[in-house]
């Protein structure tokens, strides 16, 4: 880890493009769901900057009505020692798979999938290219929450920065994603950071609903605000009671909001005992 350490600060990502890991899985501990009379999945995602301010976005987390109790909370650019943290603190189950050693965040950087529900079928989805200067490969973290007698398959995103890789490529990335979706016949939640407001199309014709889409922008860059975190969803379709979806904003905690979503599945649960690939 030193060693990869001073590589990366040197300007370059150390990728770890091993298919299987490395992984940080704890699926199955003491959480148990805060809120035991709903049918509405709550779902927050959140860039939470170069994984640093952990504290911060766990008192986000806790004191926002908006953010509180949720089924699924996905993060990006985590370390596994923050996603732990986070995962402890909030009482949660969690998957996270780093994609390598980043070379400003000088720690592992990542996605993550965590959730108060039981979390299975962990997939590591290591995207192609590399970014444009740092050589940071992708890898989405992939897993099937079982929510309420659904088998909810759920893919934490965060795509290369703009102009980091091609436009072309970062569709192809997309498209890897897609297929991976279009394996499962269930409910299905891709979310995350995309760096890319110009994707939805390619959802729409998935059958995916866009249910952030009428959120502004997500993420702050040279004081302008892009919308460029996402949730999109197939089997599911935005709750009808209030907006579907909604942000907060996060200052001192990160460049990004965190972007909530209310979701109703609209298939029947799956039997007991029931997998799916």
């Amino acid at each position: 880890m030193a060693l990869a350490l001073t590589v990366a600060a040197c300007g370059h990502a150390i990728n770890f493009n091993e298919p299987e890991g490395p992984r940080y899985y704890d699926p199955l501990r003491s959480a148990k769901p805060s809120r035991t009379d709903s049918d509405v999945l709550r779902l927050v995602t959140f860039n939470l900057e170069l994984g640093r301010e952990v504290d911060g976005a766990v008192q986000l987390v806790r004191t926002t009505d908006s953010l509180r109790d949720p089924d699924l909370l996905l993060l990006q650019e985590m370390s596994g020692a923050g996603v732990a943290r986070i995962a402890e603190r909030l009482g949660l189950n969690y998957l996270y798979f780093p994609s390598g050693i980043h070379p400003k965040a000088k720690q592992e950087y990542g996605t993550a999938i965590l959730s108060p529900w039981p979390i299975d079928e962990p997939v590591k989805l290591l995207l192609p290219y590399g970014a444009i200067v740092t050589g940071m490969r992708r890898a989405v973290t992939v897993a099937t929450v079982r929510w309420r007698g659904h088998a909810v398959r759920v893919f934490s995103v965060h795509l290369p920065a703009y102009r980091a890789v091609s436009e072309d490529r970062r569709r192809e990335q997309v498209g890897l994603i897609l297929e991976g979706a279009r394996r499962d016949p269930g409910p299905v939640v891709v979310a995350g950071d995309f760096n890319s407001s110009d994707i939805d199309g390619m959802f729409g014709q998935e059958g995916f609903e866009w249910v952030t889409k009428a959120i502004p922008g997500t993420a702050r860059f040279m004081r302008r605000w892009f919308p460029i975190d996402h949730v999109f969803a197939r089997g599911l379709s935005a709750a009808d009671e209030g907006p579907p979806a909604g942000y907060v904003d996060a200052p001192g905690i990160s460049d990004h909001r965190a972007v909530w979503a209310r979701l109703r599945i609209t298939a029947p649960p799956d039997p007991p005992g029931s997998r799916r690939r």
